[in-house]
């Protein structure tokens, strides 16, 4: 298992070359979700159609006891699929995203439009979506009690506050042992839901607090953030998410070594990021980066990980050789 510190050094290493691209794929995601949330507000809340019935906005049209039921359950309907078709949305391109994120960790070049590969297919998207389903009510069921007091007692008083603490701490510990199911989904296409949460339980037995100081370590990142405004988040978010890639690459390749059983679940969908046999110059003048060698695009994290710790150790041998 890889240290933090040698975590860090070598997701900033693995960027080199990548930073473009998934900085360019993160603002493709955004400008997806600010086109749905634009959609969804023009659809729900102005209400496309709502003037037909004379009414101004579809929540003043659901609450008229003038309009015929089967009007109301119409938009009901509608509503529902357009919440669902955001979350499948979110889904797929996260997707998408952490594909890169593993593409990067196993040495090979991405393309911003890499983001939309989550959508190719369909079992592993599905996989995934039922994954972060899961994951997602689980948060909200732990909600519950602080929901439920907030709304008796009030969110001023003393009873809400210690309830909202508790369920804080709650929250954070039970998504320390799921953080890895997400990830776990995504870098297998044939893993189920229910695999995906018992890996990253079985992962996180003895690895939370190793998670959390990787977390910590990141806190100055985090400043500078905040004393840009957000700004540096363009930056300090890719590196963060590259860092938590490889720290699941590497607890699972310690936790599931070649030979075990669930060893058959390292199988990646190599295809995607295959490089495309194409000339160079051409390749070059469309990506700006000469092709990869194919033992390049092959090669597995281990390898990756395996020569870029030879590297380094070569290379502060040759530093101390030079002081001395």
């Amino acid at each position: 298992m890889m240290t933090n510190t040698q975590i860090r050094a070598f997701a900033r290493n693995q960027l080199r070359g990548n930073w473009g691209a998934v900085i360019g794929a993160g603002f493709l995601i955004l400008f997806s979700m600010f086109a749905y949330f634009v959609v969804l507000y023009a659809v729900v809340v102005l209400g496309s159609f709502s003037p037909l019935f004379g009414h101004s906005t579809v929540w003043s049209l659901r609450m008229d006891p003038a309009v015929p039921l089967a009007i109301q359950a119409l938009l009901g309907i509608v509503i529902a699929a357009l919440l669902f078709l955001g979350l499948w949305l979110y889904a797929g391109l996260s997707l998408g995203m952490q594909q890169m994120y593993f593409a990067v960790a196993r040495g090979r070049r991405v393309r911003v439009t890499d983001v939309f590969h989550g959508f190719r297919n369909l079992p592993h998207m599905t996989h995934f979506f039922g994954t972060l389903l899961v994951i997602w009510f689980i948060q909200i069921v732990l909600e519950i009690p602080q929901i439920m007091i907030g709304h008796h007692y009030g969110t001023g008083t003393f009873d809400y506050r210690v309830t909202q603490t508790i369920t804080s701490f709650i929250v954070y510990v039970i998504g320390l042992y799921f953080s890895m199911a997400a990830l776990a989904s995504a870098d297998h296409p044939s893993m189920r839901t229910w695999t995906a949460l018992r890996t990253s339980l079985h992962m996180m037995r003895n690895k939370k607090m190793k998670l959390l100081g990787l977390y910590l370590s990141f806190f100055g990142w985090v400043l500078l953030m905040v004393f840009t405004l957000g700004l540096a988040g363009i930056f300090v978010q890719p590196y963060l998410s590259q860092a938590v890639t490889i720290f699941y690459l590497s607890a699972y390749s310690d936790d599931y070594p070649s030979g075990v059983e669930e060893a058959e679940y390292r199988e990646v969908e190599e295809a995607d990021y295959r490089e495309v046999k194409e000339p160079a110059d051409q390749a070059t003048q469309d990506t700006g980066v000469h092709p990869s060698n194919e033992k390049t695009a092959s090669r597995s994290f281990d390898d990756v990980r395996r020569e870029y710790t030879q590297e380094s150790v070569g290379t502060d041998t040759d530093t101390e050789g030079e002081n001395l």
